[in-house]
């Protein structure tokens, strides 16, 4: 016999079972439905249908100019949106209200944007009839090269990689050598390496320097970063090992009214400051910078990212991407008036040497976001870099053959030892130039006179010359004589040297020829040379008559 009660009591449970299914799916449905309705839907739509590509892109400081091109395919463009990349961040910027029909071509403006541009993706945008917005996927991303990214933010006066030489990327601003600072391996491909002395001043600080007047900033504004090594630590137990603080980025100095700014570390503490000049109604001032930051990460011998912002009333001084100290400056910034340096200071190289590394180096004329300093942060230099070729030397010839330590050719002269070997001299040609600005030979005041003697019938001349410091040795010196009409006087040798301090007098010297009253002395020091005898520039003096 059958039970049917049985029977009846499965199907009802199975129609309950699945009565509760479809109200879960209705449930279900009403969530989504609900978020798709508050948000964005994106969906994907074929390049046949709606294609877009970007044929240029140029970044000023009125915002990123964007030229987009749509080809073929149907279908109401009224929106865009532009992805924004640093290479690490993304910025979202939507374009709406937007006219491009199918193959034209039209140039957008984005606007709002703090931060570097590494790349820049366009996708499409419509609207339905009932409001709701769709994004279709991405249609074309247009990429900038390294070198791009930096040359392209606004503002930039000027950027060293030092991958191999000290060229300003930018094109504005070579930086010459003083003293031999060294191409190392850096943070990214290439970098310059300093070597100052222990004590300042040091004529034998390595440096770096350009003239560009853009880079004395005759603005409000300015900012300047780096990546830093350091091959000087404070012994925080006993401070300092060196008598003097390490400027490595400076066209200023300790006094106001040199101007400029400069990037530091502190004598004492290692502590990474910053100076800014500025004047008000009650003086100049030269304002160091820095909170003498507990958490600054400046005790090793690692790269580390420093710089300083100054937007015209507050200068910062950061470390990576956090500012590590600021200083709210009460009047207008003063003008740098003398050279760009790196490696030592702006006014005068030979003091505040900095031991260490930089690479690239970046100078702007206007304040950076923190959203650039970030990106600048993150951002991957490249750059290349290759061991350089040892030299080799002959005496009196560089760059070819052995290195020879019977002595230098004539007017060639001991360079050290070099690569060349130990107890091995090196040779570099002597610069007479240069050398005669050491001979100082000057007339002792009002020691020369000149007058005619009538017993004689001629002119006659005492004169008593002087040597002073710096003591350059010299082989003798020529004087000639000539009067406001060009009259000559003669010319009168005096071979070998008067004594460091010393003097050379001589009487009763008798001129060639008869003189006016307005008799000048032209003194020229000379060296003997292999090529013959080298004249250094005249002198000239006037005589008492």
């Amino acid at each position: 016999m059958i039970n049917c009660k049985r029977g009846l009591s499965t199907i009802v449970t199975m129609l309950l079972v699945i009565l509760f299914a479809f109200m879960m799916v209705a449930i279900v449905w009403v969530a989504i439905k609900g978020t798709i309705d508050e948000g964005t839907e994106k969906i994907t739509l074929d390049s046949t249908y709606l294609d877009l590509s970007i044929s240029q892109v140029l970044v000023d400081s009125s915002g990123i100019l964007v030229s987009v091109e749509r080809g073929n395919g149907k279908g109401e463009l009224n929106a865009l949106k532009f992805v924004v990349s640093d290479g690490v961040n993304s910025e979202v910027i939507d374009l709406n209200n937007v006219t491009l029909d199918e193959l034209n071509l039209k140039t957008f403006n984005l606007t709002g944007y703090e931060g570097i541009v590494k790349e820049i993706s366009v996708a499409p945008t419509f609207y339905d009839d009932k409001g709701k917005r769709f994004v279709g996927e991405i249609k074309d991303t247009y990429q900038f090269e390294e070198d791009e990214v930096i040359k392209n933010i606004p503002g930039i006066i000027s950027w060293w990689k030092f991958d191999s030489d000290a060229t300003d990327s930018v094109g504005r601003n070579y930086a010459e050598k003083g003293n031999n600072p060294e191409f190392v391996e850096g943070k990214f491909g290439g970098a310059i390496q300093f070597d100052s002395a222990e004590s300042s001043p040091s004529s034998n600080n390595d440096y770096l320097e350009s003239d560009g007047t853009d880079l004395q900033i005759s603005g409000n504004e300015f900012s300047a970063f780096a990546w830093v090594k350091r091959r000087t630590l404070v012994d925080a137990s006993n401070p300092p090992p060196l008598d003097h603080p390490m400027y490595f980025i400076s066209n200023g100095r300790d006094s106001a009214s040199v101007g400029g700014f400069t990037l530091l570390f502190s004598q004492w503490g290692n502590y990474f400051q910053s100076i800014i000049a500025f004047e008000n109604a009650t003086g100049t001032y030269n304002k160091h910078v820095g909170d003498m930051g507990l958490d600054d990460p400046v005790n090793d011998y690692d790269w580390h990212f420093y710089g300083v912002i100054f937007n015209g009333t507050r200068m910062s001084n950061y470390i990576g991407t956090k500012e590590t100290g600021f200083f709210d400056v009460s009047g207008t910034y003063i003008p740098s008036t003398v050279s760009f340096k790196m490696g030592a200071m702006g006014n005068n190289p030979d003091y505040n040497g900095f031991n260490g590394s930089l690479d690239n180096v970046m100078v702007f004329d206007r304040a950076l976001t923190s959203t650039e300093v970030e990106g600048l942060y993150n951002f991957n230099f490249g750059g290349t870099y290759s061991e350089p070729e040892e030299e080799s030397y002959t005496c009196g010839v560089i760059n070819s053959g052995t290195c020879q330590s019977s002595g230098c050719d004539p007017d060639w002269e001991p360079m050290g030892s070099g690569t060349c070997g130990s107890g091995q001299e090196c040779c570099s040609e002597i610069d007479y130039a240069a050398l005669c600005n050491n001979v100082n030979l000057v007339p002792v005041p009002y020691s020369a006179i000149c007058w005619y003697s009538d017993d004689l019938g001629v002119d006659l001349c005492n004169f008593t010359i002087q040597r002073n410091a710096p003591a350059q040795e010299y082989a003798g010196m020529k004087i000639h004589f000539e009067d406001f009409d060009r009259n000559d006087g003669g010319n009168f040798e005096y071979p070998g040297e008067i004594p460091v301090s010393g003097t050379r007098y001589e009487e009763n010297v008798i001129l060639e020829n008869e003189m006016d009253d307005q008799i000048s002395m032209l003194i020229r020091a000379y060296f003997d040379t292999a090529a013959g005898e080298y004249l250094c520039p005249e002198r000239g003096y006037s005589v008492l008559g």
